[in-house]
This record gives C-alpha cells, sequence and structure tokens, in this order.
C-alpha cells in the first residue's frame, strides 16, 4: 500500500507536472545535491474549514535520516513566509491519519 502511493506520488512526470504549474509552490532543502526534505504549497486548494483560506500547505516531507534536524520547522516556517507575502495567511494543512509522527 505505502508502497503503490509511494510510486504514484513520486514519478518524475508527476513532479516536473506540478513544479510547472503556477498554483504549486515546491521549496527543498537539499545538502551536497541530496534532499533532505520539501515543502509543497497549493494556491488553490479548498479544504472546506471555515476561516481558512485557498492556500494549502499539502506536503511537508522530511527524509526519515533527517529527523530531528530542525528541517521541518525550517520547511514550515518557509513555506507559511512565502504565503503569506502572496496574501495567504490562514493557510490550512492535511495531516495523513495514519503518519503517527505527522499528527
Amino acid at each position: 500500500m505505502v508502497a503503490d502511493y509511494a510510486l504514484e506520488e513520486f514519478l518524475e512526470a508527476r513532479f516536473q507536472a506540478l513544479l510547472h504549474d503556477p498554483l504549486e509552490i515546491v521549496l527543498v532543502v537539499e545538502k551536497n545535491t541530496l534532499l533532505q526534505g520539501y515543502v509543497r504549497l497549493v494556491l488553490n486548494s479548498q479544504s472546506g474549514l471555515e476561516g481558512y483560506g485557498e492556500a494549502q500547505i499539502k506536503t511537508l516531507y522530511v527524509r526519515l535520516r533527517h529527523h530531528n534536524r530542525g528541517i521541518g520547522k525550517k520547511l514550515s516556517r518557509a513555506g507559511l513566509a512565502v504565503l503569506a507575502a502572496r496574501g495567504h495567511r490562514t493557510p490550512s494543512l492535511a495531516v495523513n491519519a495514519q503518519n503517527k509522527e505527522a499528527i
């Protein structure tokens, strides 16, 4: 199940499409050309939650070996700053209910 998700979600073609989508923003942290984590922001998300705008932090991902180094915090802050600069001050954040660490 997780493997199926990963194979679908992390296809190069899928990333290329979202990198060229003007309503999607991806910020990455890398060291020595190796990805440590990324945050994906969506500018036209409709969360359906009262009091929240159209922007959403869609994905916040930090590779397991890079956990507990503050990377997630840095990505979150950078993502929120980018959204605020674009006028999105109340984004929503979706969390996978099966991801106990994210909750």
